[in-house]
């Protein structure tokens, strides 16, 4: 089903069998929405470092051998298989989520079978599915799944007997639950994340919101001088803690992206998915 033999060695992320456009700048790739194609596959293969963001409805979905990378998927129709993969973000819509040998992976998932595991995981953490955009409603009915279907998000099942203990399985603390904001925006009737969350993780996600509230409104019963002295002091600690965490980086490279999708829509205009 995922066949990568003919694959270069190096670095490989792709859709194929799709006519979506990549757009590529640093270690981010974009993939823009396009017609779904039940026989497209995304693929991810030797990556490390990279984000890749493939929002549309896909056929199936296959990660080997990542490192520190982050893959957002649309809807998958068929299966996600992430094989021999260390300290990557997962999160996706498929049918079916098929994990080997993998290490220190975070998956945020909605899908209506649990996840089969095979060979040795040790330290895989799942969380619900924890993102929207503005065509996911639509993406979703496209590969057959809906958001109101039963999640199984915390269900796994060992394929075999020597597959990994349940105790390599944990799930993410609600406290420590988080939205996850696509930096890409567009047209589509998508407006919040249609998914329904455990009580615990809504329960939480509230109280962090009410919390951020509250702080709003302190700061703005601040005196004028007050609060511009804290926005200078914070927009300092803010670019310090980017260059720190080597995120001013990342932040060139979605300008660029931005530039790349401007560029193309403007010779296009039919194209309507913008950053």
């Amino acid at each position: 089903i995922f066949p990568c033999e003919d694959f270069p060695a190096g670095c490989t992320v792709t859709v194929r069998g799709s006519a979506a456009c990549p757009f590529i700048s640093g270690r981010i790739n974009y993939f823009e929405p396009t017609t779904f194609c039940r026989n497209s596959c995304f693929y991810a293969l030797n990556a490390s470092g990279v984000q890749a963001y493939a929002l549309q409805a896909i056929g199936h979905a296959f990660m080997c051998n990542c490192r520190a990378t982050s893959v957002i998927l649309g809807a998958v129709a068929g299966t996600l298989l992430v094989r021999d993969c260390s300290s990557c973000d997962v999160i996706v819509a498929c049918r079916n989520l098929v994990i080997r040998d993998c290490t220190a992976c975070k998956f945020f998932v909605l899908t209506p079978q649990p996840c089969t595991l095979f060979g040795h995981n040790t330290d895989l953490l799942f969380g619900p599915y924890n993102t929207s955009y503005p065509l996911l409603e639509t993406h979703l009915a496209e590969a057959g799944l809906s958001p109101r279907q039963r999640n199984c998000w915390r269900s796994h099942r060992l394929a075999t007997a020597t597959a990994s203990p349940p105790a390599a399985v944990r799930l993410i603390p609600p406290e420590a639950f988080s939205s996850f904001c696509i930096p890409f925006a567009g047209d589509g009737p998508t407006t919040s994340n249609p998914v329904p969350l455990p009580n615990e993780y809504q329960a939480a996600l509230a109280q962090r919101d009410a919390a951020v509230a509250a702080l709003r409104q302190r700061i703005a019963a601040l005196p004028p001088d007050q609060s511009a002295r804290l926005f200078r002091v914070l927009t300092s600690k803010y670019k310090t803690w980017l260059v720190s965490k080597h995120l001013d980086a990342e932040l060139d490279c979605l300008i660029d992206l931005r530039h790349q999708v401007d560029a193309a829509q403007s010779e296009c205009p039919t194209r309507r998915t913008v950053l």
